[in-house]
């Protein structure tokens, strides 16, 4: 009987280990993709549990917990991503680094922020060439729009701002709501310009 159990948990094991894009509980790699030999085990497409970088780790699929000391990568991540330089991907969750990109929907949190969020998005700066819907607050933000709450010092939306936009520096291409500031810039607003605040409906 403990020859079948070890034959079966071998047999589990090198299937595993050897298969092509295979699902995994949990995963190490040292750094990269996992495809090669620098993870246990490797080609893995799929991570539901633990997916540790010792340096770094890409995995296309993941649901549950993804770190790495310098990067973590995913295409679809449903949980936690987190690492010590760099975060990236498409995330349903928590997503924080220093620096974070990719979509999130849920908290995105970093010191440059290069990503489009839905929920609440934190960062020191703040760049996006795409959406924010729900709350950002940053020191310096450059986006093309938001929807929802602006927190920071210096805000700038050479898209469309809607919503309420609080800084010292307020800058919006389009505004449909206010902005609360010391320096308001509304091209569309009651005047273009405006100190105290702004607003357009």
């Amino acid at each position: 009987m403990k020859k079948i159990i070890l034959a079966a948990l071998l047999a589990l094991f090198s299937a595993t280990c050897f298969s092509q894009g295979i699902t995994t509980p949990f995963k190490i790699a040292f750094f990269g993709n996992g495809t090669r030999t620098d993870s246990l085990p490797y080609n893995v497409n799929t991570v539901m549990g633990l997916d540790i970088g010792i340096l770094g780790t890409t995995t296309p699929h993941v649901f549950g917990l993804q770190i790495g000391a310098l990067s973590a990568v995913s295409d679809d991540l449903w949980g936690i991503q987190a690492a010590g330089l760099g975060a990236k991907g498409d995330v349903k969750g928590l997503q924080i680094s220093p620096c974070v990109s990719g979509d999130v929907t849920g908290v995105s949190a970093g010191l440059l922020n290069l990503n489009y969020t839905v929920g609440l998005d934190l960062a020191l700066a703040k760049g996006s060439s795409g959406a924010t819907a729900g709350v950002l607050v940053s020191g310096l933000s450059f986006s093309e729009s938001v929807t929802g709450l602006h927190i920071g010092l210096v805000n700038l939306n050479y898209g469309e701002m809607t919503g309420l936009q609080i800084g010292i520096v307020n800058y919006a291409k389009t505004l449909k709501g206010v902005q609360i500031g010391v320096v308001n810039i509304a091209y569309n607003g009651v005047l273009p310009f405006m100190a105290g605040a702004n607003f357009r409906f």
